[in-house]
């Protein structure tokens, strides 16, 4: 009898143990299709992001593509040896450098005006690059204003500076000239460039 009550003994230990180890299971399956559902549900929003920045992405360039062209082709206009992409890629530099104070326009249409879109024009004063930089007056090394790109940027900061203290003409003509009302021709020409071409 004792045998029989140890064997019983034995099937119960191990039919515990069988249903523990099947609880057990379960509760992994169970935490893991947990921790799966919420995966999936952290992918869908990481979709949702991806997919409203692509949607803003798209929308930019469909929109900016046309204004950078017109940029380019101004540029290129101006400077037949500038070759298209180049064109484009000073362009999307403008863009960058653009803002409600310094017109992607104005910016564009001052470049062909100072330097002929030329990124090596140097004035008989001295002035460097696309957008005719004085090296002295601006406290800027040669080699930072013969690099389009910088002096893109250098000569969008001094426009916005001149423009917040006198306006758009005041400021274009105060770029050309360090007087708001000096050059006046100048600011008009720059303003009518960026007009007729935008």
């Amino acid at each position: 009898m004792k045998t029989n009550d140890s064997i019983k003994f034995l099937l119960l230990i191990v039919l515990a143990i069988g249903v523990a180890a099947n609880t057990a299971i379960s509760c992994f399956i169970a935490l893991q299709l947990r921790d799966d559902r919420i995966a999936l549900e952290n992918l869908g929003s990481e979709l949702q992001h991806v997919k409203e920045a692509l949607d803003v992405e798209i929308e930019l360039r469909q929109n900016l593509f046309p204004q950078l062209q017109k940029s380019a082709l101004l540029l290129q206009r101006y400077n037949p040896r500038l070759d298209y992409m180049t064109a484009l890629s000073y362009a999307y530099k403008i863009y960058e450098c653009s803002d409600e104070t310094v017109g992607f326009e104005i910016l564009s249409a001052l470049i062909v005006v100072e330097s002929g879109a030329d990124h090596r024009a140097v004035s008989n004063q001295g002035a460097l690059g696309l957008t005719q930089v004085m090296p002295d007056v601006w406290n800027h090394a040669y080699e930072t204003l013969i690099n389009p790109y910088q002096n893109i940027e250098i000569g969008a900061a001094i426009l916005r500076s001149y423009i917040g203290l006198h306006g758009l003409r005041g400021g274009l003509s105060a770029y050309n000239s360090g007087r708001k009302d000096a050059a006046l021709d100048y600011a008009h020409k720059v303003k009518r460039i960026a007009q007729l071409h935008f």
